[in-house]
């Protein structure tokens, strides 16, 4: 009984801003950070266990 929510427009984009912000004047994402990024900017999912709408659904606001 796994259910699993789709976190593609959320997770990556506060990850990279995460990282962004920590980097110094002139650095970049490393090569990880940015293979990471990717490749969970084209598929990820979060997977939970629980009733729908309970106290571990990432749905419920």
């Amino acid at each position: 009984k796994v259910r699993a929510a789709w976190v593609d427009d959320f997770y990556p984009v506060i990850q990279s801003k995460e990282w962004r912000e920590a980097l110094a004047e002139g650095e970049t994402l490393s090569d990880d950070q940015q293979a990471f990024l990717f490749s969970i900017g084209r598929g990820a999912v979060q997977f939970f266990a629980g009733a729908p709408g309970g106290g571990c659904d990432p749905l419920v606001p």
